[in-house]
């Protein structure tokens, strides 16, 4: 016979094991095992890189001198002064190019300015150019006359010097919504868009599904090209491309 000390232990221990089991048991069935790991345990943010991003913007520089208007003939479209329309030929699209992993900031803007690029200020509430800029420093210039640029603009960001000049552009022209972005002349414009659809045309790719390339800039040679390695399609679909053009 157990003695009653012995009976009471005994039953100690069996409800213990017996409520181990079952917490056991409830916390196994609370972990998904299909869940994969990724999913568990967050890995650290990764930091945005600078990429230069290309829209279309009405280009309106800042007022001038009202001059005497020209006769209209029957249809004629009214543009503003000085605006740069963007013409309606070939694809339209957006692009993302990251510049900085294997150009860097001071080698892109030397390649721009060299091949004829120009660099504003560019107000996006009021949809016009406030300045020119050097891009030497927080230095603006006086606007002067912008034809034979495209309206096709790049915009650029996340750049201490792009964030500066926007925080000057607001000190120095009053509350606005400021960009720092650059134009092409329109002849280099129209070559790498020409350049874009004749490889896109060898693609199996939707033209009026596109909505973006996605790339970077890779020195070659003493030159520099555009490689955009994916697009992005209507609904959020990606899909990979392989594309190269001389800049």
């Amino acid at each position: 016979m157990i003695p009653r000390v012995g009976k009471i232990t005994f039953w100690l221990v069996a409800i213990a094991i017996t409520l181990s089991v079952a917490l056991i048991q409830q916390w196994l069935a609370g972990v998904s095992t299909d869940c994969p790991i990724s999913m568990v345990v967050s890995a650290n943010p990764v930091e945005s890189v600078p990429v230069e991003r290309r829209l279309t913007v009405r280009l309106e520089p800042a007022p001038t001198p009202p001059e005497k208007p020209a006769a209209k003939t029957a249809n004629q479209p009214v543009r503003s002064s000085g605006a740069s329309k963007v013409d309606s030929k070939g694809l339209y699209f957006s692009t993302s190019l990251d510049y900085r992993s294997q150009l860097g900031f001071s080698t892109y803007v030397d390649v721009i300015k060299r091949l004829g690029g120009r660099f504003f200020l560019y107000d996006r509430g009021r949809h016009r150019i406030v300045a020119e800029l050097s891009m030497l420093g927080d230095q603006f210039l006086p606007l002067s006359d912008l034809t034979g640029l495209s309206a096709r603009s790049r915009v650029i960001a996340g750049e201490v010097l792009t964030d500066q000049l926007e925080v000057q552009g607001v000190q120095e022209f009053g509350p606005g919504s400021y960009q720092v972005v650059f134009l092409w002349p329109t002849s280099l414009e129209d070559h790498f868009q020409s350049q874009i659809e004749k490889q896109l045309s060898r693609s199996k790719i939707n033209p009026s599904e596109l909505v973006e390339l996605q790339g970077f800039y890779r020195p070659v040679a003493g030159s520099v090209r555009m490689v955009f390695t994916q697009a992005v399609l209507s609904g959020g679909r990606t899909t990979p491309v392989e594309i190269a053009v001389e800049v």
